[in-house]
């Protein structure tokens, strides 16, 4: 199997952590499914290559199933099987993709976009965000919860909820709990609230997490930031402290553009700390292996 995959362009490692169950399948069988998976999109070889590496699952599976899937995202999303804007919804779709029927995958995401979107954009984002592997039953129930939690009307509901449908894979203990470990960070329950209402994101944040520990204390120690200016500037939080903040303060601290860190704040250039790549490399001469825009709790 290991040879075959390198055969195809596949990394055989990759498959091995994402599918191990693809290990012990039968060459043929995989050969069966790698084909058609590959002909009923046209996708390149360079394509199936990048595919595998993120849908590595779908070699788990038989023909039909692949295929299958293939035509209920495109009916979802109404676009032919081998157009470009397709395959680049399959690329971005969520990893679990061709582990549930296609059947169940058009029922979940037809009834999510029935209830919650807020435009026929909405599919795309249900998909390469997995709502799909939540049941529809649970769907109302947990907007529900997350309703009575926050105080969002039904229009603010669907705002949220077809930015963020993930938010839905959640159970509502768990968004209480981040919620809760919010207000324990010593954030108010008014700052809670507000700050999960810009920035819906937040409610997947597990704030005990040492990821998240790390980030506001480099954000009040270091730089000297209160949590009202946190709360005012949501987007520092959705940034990574050792591939985004972090770089980026210690290269305008060496190029003397701040005289510290905790200065960053009136230096008129806090700012720039969130600017995308491109800016902040044009402004500082910044190389751009230290101005990464990979963001995440």
């Amino acid at each position: 199997m290991h040879l075959w995959l390198i055969s195809r362009g596949v990394k055989a490692a990759r498959v091995q952590q994402k599918a191990p169950r693809v290990m012990t399948r039968d060459v043929g069988a995989v050969q069966s499914t790698f084909e058609a998976l590959k002909q009923a999109a046209s996708f390149s070889d360079a394509q199936m290559s990048a595919l595998l590496h993120k849908h590595s699952i779908a070699l788990s599976v038989g023909p039909e199933r692949v295929v299958g899937t293939l035509q209920a995202v495109s009916l979802l999303l109404g676009m032919p099987l081998t157009s470009d804007s397709f395959k680049e919804g399959i690329m971005a779709a969520h990893d679990r993709l061709f582990l549930q029927s296609p059947a169940t995958l058009h029922q979940r995401v037809t009834f999510f976009c029935q209830m919650y979107a807020t435009g026929p954009h909405v599919a795309r984002t249900a998909l390469t965000m997995g709502v799909f592997t939540t049941p529809e039953p649970m769907m109302p129930t947990r907007a529900a919860k997350i309703q009575e939690m926050l105080g969002w009307n039904s229009e603010l509901l669907k705002q949220k909820l077809s930015a963020q449908p993930n938010i839905l894979n959640l159970e509502p203990s768990t968004i209480a709990r981040n919620v809760q470990a919010m207000q324990a960070a010593g954030f108010s329950q008014t700052q809670v609230w507000e700050m999960c209402t810009k920035e819906s994101t937040l409610l997947c944040c597990k704030w005990t997490s040492d990821r998240s520990v790390e980030k506001l204390q480099f954000l009040t120690c270091l730089l000297g930031l209160t949590l009202d200016d946190i709360a005012a500037k949501l987007n520092l939080l959705t940034c990574f402290v050792d591939r985004h903040l972090g770089p980026r303060v210690w290269f305008l601290f060496q190029r003397g553009a701040i005289d510290a860190p905790n200065n960053i704040m009136t230096s008129g250039i806090f700012s720039c700390m969130l600017h995308s790549e491109v800016v902040f490399s044009k402004r500082f001469s910044a190389p751009s292996a230290l101005v990464p825009e990979n963001k995440t709790c």
